[in-house]
């Protein structure tokens, strides 16, 4: 038999079933999915039926708390130990296949290799190799700016789920199918 609580705050929970009893808290199943209900905030009669003591629910709490902040600490802990060995590891490889050399005092006198074999650039040509693909990036940006822009060409069509979306729908472009124009929608003709 589900009876319905109403919180101190108004909240209404319909068709409650009783999961779990903690100190401080009811574990409920109800209309909605599942809930926590503060025992402080139930009706006297439930707290009573279910044995909420404030004191017990607040050292429950504070024990909660404690035992939260030694798991955090300890996770902390293993992570940086995770993240130390990582490191440790990498520098153990790169000296290993000789790739950690001192470095010089210009550009071209140190270089890492991930195993490729990479010849060391002078400052002229690693001045030369980050300008071109500056002058890349700022065409394409260019490019994309001069496109036109038409309800068709939008970004929004660019999105990966309206591409799922579109593919699951039969707009596989042109797939299967004559090609179409991108200015017209579909079955325009």
């Amino acid at each position: 038999m589900a009876e319905d609580f109403k919180l101190s705050d108004g909240t209404v929970f319909r068709h409650v079933r009783v999961v779990e009893v903690r100190p401080d808290v009811l574990v409920l199943a109800h209309d909605g999915g599942m809930a926590m209900a503060n025992l402080a905030k139930l009706p006297k009669t439930i707290r009573a039926r279910y044995g909420y003591d404030p004191a017990k629910a607040a050292a429950f709490r504070e024990r909660e708390a404690i035992a939260r902040e030694a798991r955090l600490a300890e996770d902390r802990r293993l992570v940086a130990a995770h993240e130390e060995r990582r490191m440790e590891l990498a520098r153990q490889r790169m000296e290993a296949s000789g790739a950690l050399e001192t470095p010089g005092p210009a550009f071209g006198e140190m270089h890492f290799s991930y195993g490729v074999t990479v010849a060391p650039r002078s400052n002229a040509s690693a001045e030369a190799f980050i300008g071109a693909e500056i002058e890349r990036h700022e065409e394409l940006r260019v490019g994309a700016a001069r496109a036109p822009d038409t309800f068709w060409t939008a970004d929004f069509w660019k999105h990966p789920v309206v591409k799922i979306v579109g593919s699951l729908l039969g707009a596989g472009g042109g797939a299967g199918g004559r090609e179409r124009s991108v200015s017209e929608p579909r079955n325009w003709r």
